[in-house]
């Protein structure tokens, strides 16, 4: 079932890395034109307060430094790469009930549970493949378009195991909803939303510190690439958060799953 569901699914994950990957070459490709345009902005970002500046991963940047310039620019997207992996949990659960074939895919000799992890095991992989996919593009990218600088391909390497991690957690955010909407397209809206809730969010907790505790409750400030760059690794707490909370959705999940009952 795993191989069906990869090859059924896989032209889907093409879109993604050639779309995030085009995107991506092309703020690389802009880098000298924009690194011109830096001075005025620096300049513009002194008459703004503090606190936004901080929300927007804009304070005391080198834009010298192509990764500190593409750790801005990438920040969008990875929210797109969290939308997808979130769609990708709830689209790959539902996917039977949307097509209406869910009776066909009971009526085989394999247990919820089965189909449960054989699902899981691809969005994973596919997520994995994104994640290298992308990573390998923006490296030939640089290599390609940025010749005066040394860049340290092993730091960028950790900004796409950091948005790899929170991924995960947002697949089974996916997987969740999908469990426990009736109406499975909603699920992948609903999941999508998250991701964009979780990012207003922590814009909210860095206007002020007596809102700094809601970081906790927002992912997408989990592994922000800027941080990454500036502290060469993760904060440890953020890790344990993702791996707690997946754990949590996966086995909440997997239990809703085996006992929903299906409109057919």
């Amino acid at each position: 079932m795993f191989i069906s569901e990869f090859k059924n699914n896989i032209k889907g994950l093409i879109l993604w890395v050639i779309a995030i990957g085009f995107i991506v070459t092309l703020f690389v490709v802009l880098y000298p034109v924009a690194i011109e345009k830096m001075s005025n902005l620096d300049e513009m970002l002194l008459s703004f307060p503090k606190e936004l500046i901080k929300a927007f991963n804009l304070e005391n940047y080198d834009w010298s430094n192509v990764l500190n310039y593409f750790a801005y620019e990438y920040q969008y997207i990875n929210i797109a790469s969290l939308i997808f992996a979130a769609m990708l949990g709830a689209n790959l659960l539902a996917k039977e009930e949307i097509n209406k074939t869910i009776q066909f895919v009971y009526s085989k000799p394999i247990t919820r549970t089965k189909i449960f992890l054989n699902k899981m095991y691809v969005a994973l992989t596919y997520i994995l493949i994104y994640n290298v996919g992308i990573y390998v593009v923006t490296s030939v990218s640089l290599l390609l378009f940025i010749k005066d600088q040394n860049i340290d391909y092993i730091l960028l390497g950790k900004v796409y195991l950091g948005q790899f991690i929170v991924q995960i957690l947002f697949i089974f955010i996916g997987l969740f909803m999908a469990t426990i909407f009736k109406k499975p397209r909603g699920a992948a809206s609903i999941s999508a939303f998250m991701v964009l809730f979780s990012y207003v969010l922590g814009l909210v907790s860095k206007l002020t510190e007596n809102l700094n505790f809601l970081k906790y409750f927002s992912p997408t400030e989990y592994m922000v690439a800027s941080n990454i760059i500036k502290n060469n690794g993760y904060e440890i707490k953020y890790i344990f958060i993702v791996v707690l909370v997946s754990f949590a959705l996966f086995f909440i999940s997997i239990n809703k799953y085996k006992t929903k009952e299906y409109v057919i």
